[in-house]
């Protein structure tokens, strides 16, 4: 029987963008309010102060023993340095980390083969590279299965904050025609897109484009390292809420108290091995991209109220 909240398993790239750190915030306020388990958050980029970040927003909400873990092959991903707001919230983590921390691959492989079966909802909000060694990993201690055979049977689908829909041709942002994030790694992102054997829900650039995530995280209190984040990051009007969009997916779905936020379109997303360009044809397949069914205002008052709910334990 499937848990009727989704479990979730978040992989971020937590490093150059503060709004990754607004997605955390959403989530961790989605499962204050009992609507999600976060069973796992990964990171997809190299950078050792990251670990630090992630662990100082979890201890702000109370989750510091949630398990994560850093990616640690040879670095595909360049910018690995970081914002200095990475290194602001690193400098606020209390809480040890780990020892030894663990690979991505191995906390991955942990939290979806102690799952039931087809209970996991993966959110990826970064690189892929972290998914594909994922897809990739042998049979070992921790389940018999390969990564694909372990992924088919635990994960029900992967949510992706990737591409521009239906195809990247009109992006300008960073590089011309593809969308940042299946950009900075798009062998990983293709092999993804197209070898991944569960469904797969792509929110894309434009759906978080005009969407404002953090406008009111001022209003919190000082020691939040959210409003850090944001303050160093010097967006106090906000951020573009693309990362935001994949977890209210992942957790709400397409409707949530009987509005229906977004419409669902079926068909298969394609990715370029060369730079991650994407077209997305509609018809038969197992992805999905979605659209905005209201107002951007809607969506942005949404997130205001989220991401500033008082943590409900509080600093751990």
């Amino acid at each position: 029987m499937k848990n009727a909240k989704p479990l979730i398993v978040l992989d971020t790239d937590l490093n150059t963008d503060v709004g990754d750190v607004g997605a955390l915030a959403l989530l961790h306020s989605l499962a204050d309010l009992n609507e999600a388990d976060i069973i796992g958050i990964g990171i997809s980029v190299s950078n050792p102060d990251t670990p630090y970040a992630l662990m100082a927003i979890n201890e702000y909400y109370g989750r510091a023993a949630l398990p994560i873990g850093r990616y640690q092959g040879e670095p595909q991903i360049e910018l690995n340095d970081g914002n200095p707001f990475v290194r602001a919230l690193r400098d606020m983590c209390i809480s040890p980390l780990p020892d030894p921390l663990p690979d991505t691959t191995e906390l991955y492989r942990k939290a979806i083969a102690g799952s039931p079966d087809g209970s996991v909802t993966m959110v990826a909000i970064g690189f892929h590279n972290t998914l594909q060694r994922l897809l990739e990993s042998p049979p070992d201690k921790i389940s018999p299965f390969g990564g694909f055979e372990l992924v088919r049977a635990k994960v029900s689908k992967l949510v992706v904050m990737g591409g521009q829909y239906p195809d990247s041709s009109s992006i300008l942002f960073f590089h011309k025609g593809s969308e940042y994030n299946f950009w900075r790694a798009p062998v990983a992102a293709a092999c993804v897109c197209s070898k991944w054997p569960t469904p797969i829900v792509f929110t894309g650039y434009e759906l978080g484009e005009n969407l404002r995530g953090g406008r009111t995280i001022a209003n919190t209190p000082p020691e939040n390292p959210v409003r850090v984040a944001y303050e160093v990051y010097n967006h106090p009007g906000g951020r573009h809420a693309w990362d935001e969009t994949a977890i209210w997916y992942a957790v709400r779905g397409a409707q949530h108290d009987g509005v229906r936020y977004f419409e669902e379109v079926r068909g298969t997303n394609t990715v370029s091995l060369k730079d991650g360009a994407n077209v997305f044809v509609e018809g038969q397949g197992s992805h999905i991209y979605l659209r905005k069914t209201l107002p951007d205002e809607e969506y942005s008052r949404i997130l205001d109220d989220l991401q500033t709910r008082p943590p409900a334990v509080g600093v751990s």
